[in-house]
């Protein structure tokens, strides 16, 4: 197993802008769950639950992600939505490496994207099709 820390060599990591808008609500108790490549994770209470507008709460595409976190990275629209705000940093993924997330670990998969906060500890796993649509490379 492959495990990545935050001082992975600086030359493969690329800036990209987030995009989007995300419906947020925040957590009253803690919430297990598991994404699309099957790892448990977990939210805590005082913690937010995201997905896309167009998708349900029981759709593996709905994720958590800390209080501070989501403070520092979405503007509020109106009502229970929030723009995506910010830049970060991404990297293919390599298979089979063991990603150390906030919410647990994640085992990258075939086409996903490893992305991270540089003036944070928040890492996490996007799948490439999410990736494209979630985030736009910087000039």
């Amino acid at each position: 197993m492959v495990t990545t820390h935050r001082h992975d060599d600086q030359a493969d990591w690329r800036r990209y802008r987030r995009l989007g808008q995300v419906v947020a609500r925040r957590l009253s108790e803690d919430l297990q769950w598991h994404n699309r490549g099957g790892d448990p994770l977990r939210g805590r209470s005082g913690d937010w639950v995201l997905r896309t507008p167009d998708t349900p709460d029981t759709d593996p595409k709905t994720w958590t992600i800390t209080d501070d976190e989501f403070r520092a990275t979405y503007a509020h629209v109106a009502g229970d939505v929030y723009e995506r705000t910010g830049t970060v940093e991404a990297r293919p993924g390599v298979v089979g490496e063991v990603i150390e997330t906030l919410e647990g670990d994640v085992r990258v998969g075939s086409g996903d994207w490893v992305v991270r906060r540089p003036d944070s500890p928040a890492i996490w796993v996007v799948p490439g099709d999410l990736f494209m649509a979630r985030y736009a490379a910087e000039s």
